[in-house]
């Protein structure tokens, strides 16, 4: 019968997509190729980077409101006194750097030694916070480049097929420029979010 026939060859071609169709994990691990790896490692440090950023980089972190309205009150009424033992009981940026300008204070630095202070110790805060976002900005720069490499690898793997066995054994050429294109994209998924975390 024509419908039987007709049904076998649907049944066929649905367990052959089947076959042919690949899970993630097979096309990162498997037909990713080595340089997959790499550029998974990378992924997982993006995102504790950016995770990273969100919990430090915060208003409420670096100068909570209550500290800010604190200070300021106090500091109109000459309590300099309560604001340097403020500063040392709840530590965080802008305690840091008010309690050093206040040390420069009662060291008789008057006020050019307490804005040099706050200059220096706020440009040290400020480089620490800046370097910890400059890893996103390696990630991003770094995995572009090993998608690259794992490009260059499939493209020799494919064209060492081609030397060997001609243009016929089309599934290895086409295992090797999948490779090729799968670390290209894996760079630049990673690569895209970290830059853009980054600025």
């Amino acid at each position: 019968d024509e419908s039987e026939l007709e049904e076998e060859a649907v049944a066929e071609g649905a367990e052959e997509a089947a076959a042919q169709s690949v899970n993630l994990i097979d096309l990162i691990f498997v037909k990713g190729g080595a340089f997959m790896y790499p550029i998974v490692l990378l992924s997982f440090y993006m995102v504790y980077l950016i995770i990273d950023a969100i919990l430090v980089i915060r208003k409420k972190k670096l100068m909570p409101d209550e500290t800010v309205k604190y200070l300021r009150e106090n500091f109109h009424k000459d309590k300099v006194e309560e604001c340097d033992k403020y500063c040392q009981e709840h530590p965080c940026a802008l305690t840091v750097v008010v309690g050093h300008a206040l040390t420069a204070e009662k060291k008789g630095k008057g006020p050019i030694g307490m804005q040099e202070a706050v200059v220096e110790y706020g440009g040290r805060l400020a480089n620490d916070l800046r370097a910890r976002v400059a890893y996103l900005n390696t990630v991003a720069t770094i995995s572009p480049m090993l998608g690259l490499l794992g490009t260059v690898s499939g493209m020799i793997k494919a064209f060492s097929n081609i030397g060997a066995s001609g243009v016929g054994k089309a599934s290895a050429l086409a295992n090797n420029i999948s490779e090729a294109l799968i670390t290209t994209a894996g760079g630049l998924v990673v690569a895209i979010p970290a830059l853009a975390a980054f600025f």
